[in-house]
């Protein structure tokens, strides 16, 4: 039986991978897999199976990267910070990192939606496995603050962008997935 804790890390995992590069077979068997655990995510599933994975790949490139002006940026500073990308959140994004310890080498930025989705996992995963009660609750208020500083703010506006957008239901139900990800863990 699966916990909450890792449902979440499943969750979270899953819509990183979703948006970190287009879809590829591997991704649409993990999907599937999710699936099987989560009936929220039938929907996803089904549409992805229903196009191709060419198809879907075309897609995300359409959307996310181009060529041209794509319809859906997926970076916080966009939208936090006046459509200036590497801006002011991003710095925050890159000290919450530090933070933890963790190190961005690639030359994304950090404020990409699957690095702060990624990151949501760890502290989510922080929140339950550190050693110490000092170190849970450490993690608990960085990944609130996170959520409510640099997340809540502009994925609602990510989602509306790709429900808008999108020529097919898979990424109408990934928007969907993603909005109530994000307002679930608002909530907590």
């Amino acid at each position: 039986m699966e916990t909450e804790v890792e449902g979440l890390l499943r969750r979270l995992e899953t819509l990183r991978d979703a948006f970190a590069e287009p879809p590829t077979a591997a991704f649409l068997t993990k999907l599937d897999e999710v699936a099987e655990f989560d009936p929220q995510w039938h929907a996803l599933a089904s549409a992805a199976r229903s196009a191709t994975t060419e198809s879907l790949a075309d897609e995300w490139m359409r959307l996310f990267e181009g060529p041209g002006r794509f319809p859906v940026v997926l970076f916080g500073s966009y939208y936090l910070d006046e459509e200036q990308l590497m801006g002011p959140s991003t710095l925050g994004v890159l000290d919450a990192y530090s933070r933890w310890g963790l190190e961005k080498s690639e030359s994304t930025p950090a404020d990409h939606l699957a690095y702060e989705l990624g990151f949501l996992g760890f502290l989510s995963d922080r929140c339950e496995t550190a050693e110490s009660p000092e170190e849970r609750e450490r993690a608990r208020r960085e990944r609130d603050e996170f959520v409510t500083k640099y997340v809540a703010n502009w994925v609602p506006a990510v989602a509306e962008n790709m429900e808008a957008h999108s020529e097919t239901a898979y990424f109408r139900e990934l928007a969907r997935l993603l909005r109530g990800e994000i307002a679930a863990l608002t909530a907590s």
